[in-house]
This record gives structure tokens, C-alpha cells and sequence, in this order.
């Protein structure tokens, strides 16, 4: 209830009411925020409320500890917490305690994420196709922390909160490169930016484009795996590695088989996907000059030994 100040008045001349001195009067602390949510690494401003006397002082302690350590964060004189560079393994209480009465004081609970991991530098910069190992720099990596190549997650070896080490296995990728990431668990997961890392021959002998026109005419088309090989072997070993493939093969068709739907499908699935491209590729040209009529030859017993023959 506020007292009027005339009341007041009156009541110091009579002698009635008596101001309590500052020894007298009950300190009350209070700090904001009372439950902060803070990442590894990070800082939260503490504010003190000190009422019921002149000395607005505080001392700051971390679990105890005036001004706190390493191991569960450090707080100055200005109520600055700075949060350890991973998670402590205990709960984390920090206090403001009255310099003018120490036994008054008041405390907030921080809760501890994971950090945010960064990422500096990911090495080697390039990597062939096939089994390949990382090494990734950076801040913040938790234990736990995996690292994604793409949308793969690779097996990974936390070094340090400052290395990662991963391997996989990785397929020619289209525009020869991969973004990197590294995440973090709970609590408070999180994923950092990304890295880009090329995917392809570490000493081409052609470029990517050359190769890409090369297969153009060699085969039923270009795609990433084709164009690294090209780009690793080069035009005469790619050739010579044609040479020697299989031919794919057409099945034998039972006598009932009297429509051609099946063979015209397997003809698709070879050209398309069959290893002996560059045979595939020359036989469908010697199919445009020595041609046979699917009306005269309108069975698969009769069809499919041309298509070998060209093969």
C-alpha cells in the first residue's frame, strides 16, 4: 500500500514512524533470465536485482565456484556467462550473491546444448570415384558428430572438437561435386554450413567435356560414371576396354513366342545399360544399313539372330 507523503510527514514529527536503516532492512536478490538455454560455446548476460540496500554489488559463482572454470563455464563481474566449449556433465546453476549480505543471493538453471559445428576446411579437396577418406577441420563437433557427403552419412571418427574423420564410398556424381556437412546430436541438434568437395579422376587425362562429346559417339550416351572412366583411361585405353567387353546377350525364346515386344524391350535394356556400349552404339549403325523387315521376321527365333550377328 503506498502511504501519502503528508501522512508521512505527520508521522515523523510525531515521532511515529521510523525509516529502518539499511542494517536493518531484508536484502532480496534477483537475476534474469531464471532458465536460459545456451549452446556450448556461447554467452548469456546475466542482470541482477539487488533491493533494500545501497550496495548493488553481486558476486557471481558457476556451481559454486566464484567466477566459474572451463569445465562448466566462466562468468565476469559483469554477469557474462561464458558457456564451455562442450556440454559440462553437470547441471549448471549460476548465483548472485549480495555483497552486502552474503547469505542472500539468487540463482538461475542453464541448460547446455551442443554447439553449432563450422566447418574451415574439408582435405583432400578432390576425390576419385570408388572408397575415399576425409579429414574435416573446423569448430564444434560434438561426440557423435557424423559427417554427411551429400544426402550419405559417412563413418566418422571424432578426433577432436576441432577433426573429423570420415570414409565411404562414392559413385561419379553429376557436376563433380559434393556439398560436405558436418551434424551434431541432441541435445540441440545441429548442422553446419556446407563445403563443396569435386568428385572425379585426381589426374584426368581428358576433361569432362571432351569426354562427354567423345561418348556422344562411342556409345548411347553420356552419364557421370562413363565420363570419369573416359576422363581416367582417356579415348585410346577406353577404346581398347570396349574392344574387350562381352557382347550382351539376347535370351533363347521358347517355339510360343511369336511377338517381338520382348526382344524390341531387350534391345532397349542393352543399348541403354549394356557395358559393351561402343558395340551396341556400332551395332544399331550396321542395323540402318543392313536392315531386315519386322513383317518378314516377326518372331524372336527369327529376329534374334540378326541382332546377333550385328552384335
Amino acid at each position: 500500500m503506498r502511504i501519502p507523503r503528508p501522512l508521512v510527514y505527520g508521522l515523523l514529527l510525531c515521532g511515529l514512524f521510523v525509516i529502518p536503516s539499511p542494517v536493518d532492512a531484508q536484502v532480496t536478490v534477483f537475476i534474469t533470465p531464471k532458465s536460459p538455454v545456451v549452446r556450448a560455446g556461447a554467452t548469456q548476460q546475466f542482470t541482477p536485482y539487488v533491493y533494500l540496500t545501497p550496495n548493488k554489488a553481486v558476486i557471481w559463482t558457476v556451481n559454486g565456484v566464484p567466477g566459474g572454470n572451463a569445465t562448466i563455464g566462466t562468468i565476469g563481474a559483469d554477469g557474462l556467462y561464458s558457456a564451455p566449449s562442450m556440454p559440462a556433465p553437470v547441471p549448471i546453476v549460476v548465483s548472485a550473491i549480495s555483497l552486502a549480505a552474503p547469505a542472500v543471493g539468487a540463482y538461475a538453471t542453464v541448460t547446455l546444448l551442443n554447439p553449432q559445428p563450422t566447418i574451415t576446411s574439408v582435405a583432400p579437396p578432390i576425390v576419385a570415384p570408388g572408397p575415399f577418406s576425409l579429414i574435416v577441420d573446423g569448430a564444434g563437433f560434438a561426440p557423435g558428430a557424423v559427417v554427411r557427403f551429400g544426402s550419405t552419412t559417412l563413418s566418422t571418427a571424432r578426433v577432436s572438437d576441432t577433426r573429423l574423420i570420415a570414409s565411404g564410398t562414392i559413385a561419379p556424381v553429376v557436376g563433380r561435386l559434393m556439398a560436405v556437412s558436418v551434424s551434431n546430436p541432441d541435445p540441440g541438434a545441429s548442422v553446419s554450413g556446407l563445403a563443396a568437395v569435386a568428385v572425379g579422376p585426381t589426374a584426368p587425362k581428358v576433361s569432362a567435356l571432351a569426354a562427354a562429346r567423345f561418348l556422344e559417339q562411342v556409345s548411347w550416351g553420356a552419364d557421370p560414371a562413363s565420363i570419369a572412366r573416359v576422363q581416367e583411361l582417356g579415348f585410346s585405353a577406353y577404346l581398347d576396354e570396349q574392344f574387350a567387353e562381352a557382347p550382351s546377350t539376347y535370351p533363347e525364346y521358347p517355339s510360343t513366342s511369336t511377338m517381338l515386344l520382348p526382344v524390341q524391350q531387350r534391345f532397349v535394356v542393352n543399348a541403354l545399360t549394356g557395358p559393351d556400349q561402343l558395340r551396341q552404339r556400332i551395332a544399331f549403325a550396321l542395323g540402318q544399313i543392313f536392315v531386315v523387315s519386322g513383317y518378314k521376321l516377326f518372331t524372336p527365333q527369327m529376329y534374334v539372330p540378326w541382332l546377333r550377328l550385328l552384335s
